[in-house]
């Protein structure tokens, strides 16, 4: 066997065939080149495996794997209600945290710009006048971000969820809209 290699051996990461001879030597390891090599890919296994386990582990504790679900509610600052109705969606994630949001506006008003008007027409009043950023359905679902993905979304205030909102739901991932039943009274 030639002691004079350079390349390092694909036996063990690292390690030149010299290096191994050379650790044998001053260890006063006496068995084969091979056994020896097998005895330090195993080593090699074993300290791979113990780093990979306390990645994971720091990574769970990073990301509150190991907590209970949360709930997080969307409210901005200067935010009020609809005049209209409150609608309130929540999107429960895979992991079971829920991102709460209203249909809120950024100018709320006393008497609704839309009054009289059928459910479904006189958005762009709700935009132009009342500053209504989204639909409760969108709100959650930009307030939840990568957690929508394979959530479900629970609306409740309203009867349905309009086009654009479904839309938004799919491109996000939602797996699906449950219709609640108002508790607040709308």
């Amino acid at each position: 066997m030639n002691s004079e290699l350079k390349e390092p051996t694909q036996l063990v990461a690292g390690i030149t065939h010299k290096e191994i001879l050379s650790l044998m030597a001053d260890a006063g390891i006496f068995c084969s080149v091979d056994k020896f090599t097998r005895i330090l890919q195993d080593a090699q296994r074993r300290a791979l495996a113990a780093q990979a386990l306390e990645r994971m582990t720091a990574n769970a504790e990073s990301l509150n794997l190991n907590d209970e679900p949360k709930t997080y509610t969307f409210a901005p600052d200067g935010s009020g209600p609809c005049a209209k109705q409150t609608v309130t969606a929540t999107v429960v994630s895979k992991r079971g945290d829920r991102y709460v949001a209203t249909n809120h506006c950024m100018n709320p008003q006393t008497v609704c710009p839309r009054a009289g008007m059928a459910t479904g027409q006189g958005y762009e009043l709700c935009k132009s006048i009342c500053q209504q950023p989204a639909h409760a359905e969108v709100n959650a679902i930009l307030f939840a971000g990568g957690a929508a993905q394979g959530a479900s979304l629970r609306l409740e205030g309203h009867t349905y969820a309009c086009e654009q909102c479904k839309e938004v739901a799919r491109k996000y991932g939602i797996a699906g809209i449950v219709i609640e039943e108002p508790t607040n009274g709308n």
